[in-house]
C-alpha cells in the first residue's frame, strides 16, 4: 500500500475536518505534525483567516457546512488563540516515539474542536491526555526535548519542499493535495497509480 504524508496543525480547523476523513484514504497515511506558522513563514504565505473579519466569519460558516457533510461535531474552541501549536505538535511527535500516537492524536483533535476543552494550560493539557489513558508527564517531558523540536521543524521543511503553503496538506508520490476538499482527488490519484503499476 502506498504512503501519503499528512501535514497538519491541531489549531487548524480544516486539519480537523480532513482528519475525520483520513480513514477513507486508500493508502497508508504518515502523520507529520507541524506548526502552521512555521510553514507559512517558509512558504512566504503570511495571510491568516483571523486577520480578516469577513474571512473569519465565512470560514466558520464553511466549516459548519463541512461538518454537516461529514456528519461530525464542530465548534470553535474558546481558548484557541492561547493554544501553543508547537507544543501540541511536539506532543504528537513524542507520542509517536512512545507508541501512543493514535490515542494522543484523537484526544487532542477532539479536545481542540468539538470538545472545546482546555489545551492552553498545563493542567488542561494534562487532563485531556490523562482522560485518554495516557501518561501526560512522559509525553510532555519528551516533547520538551530539542530532538523533538528539530523533528517538528523538519516536518515543516519537508512540507514546504513538497510545495505546501498551509494545512491540511497531503503529499502522494511528490504530488500535493491541499485542503480537506481535495481528498476525493487524492483517492482518484492513488487509484490511478494502482492501476498503472
Amino acid at each position: 500500500m502506498p504512503d501519503v504524508d499528512f501535514y497538519f496543525d491541531y489549531r487548524s480547523p480544516y486539519s480537523y475536518m480532513a482528519n475525520t476523513q483520513v480513514p477513507k484514504i486508500a493508502a497508508n497515511v504518515v502523520y507529520r505534525p507541524i506548526d502552521l506558522v512555521t510553514l507559512l513563514e517558509l512558504a512566504g504565505n503570511p495571510a491568516r483567516t483571523s486577520a480578516s473579519p469577513n474571512k473569519f466569519r465565512y470560514g466558520n460558516l464553511d466549516l459548519a457546512r463541512w461538518a454537516k457533510i461529514y456528519g461530525v461535531a464542530y465548534g470553535i474552541n474558546d481558548r484557541l488563540r492561547e493554544m501553543d501549536s508547537k507544543l501540541l505538535a511536539n506532543g504528537a511527535i513524542a507520542a509517536q516515539h512512545l507508541g501512543v500516537f493514535d490515542a494522543y492524536h484523537a484526544s487532542v483533535f477532539d479536545a481542540a474542536w468539538p470538545g472545546n476543552l482546555d489545551l492552553a494550560s498545563p493542567e488542561g493539557r494534562d487532563a485531556v491526555l490523562t482522560a485518554a489513558g495516557l501518561d501526560a508527564r512522559a509525553i510532555w517531558d519528551l516533547a520538551a526535548s530539542d530532538e523533538i523540536a528539530r523533528e517538528r521543524d523538519e516536518n515543516a521543511k519537508r512540507a514546504h519542499e513538497a510545495g505546501a503553503f498551509g494545512t491540511p496538506s497531503f503529499v502522494y508520490e511528490g504530488e500535493l493535495f491541499f485542503g480537506n476538499d481535495r481528498l476525493g482527488m487524492l483517492n482518484d490519484r492513488i487509484r490511478d497509480g494502482a492501476h498503472q503499476s
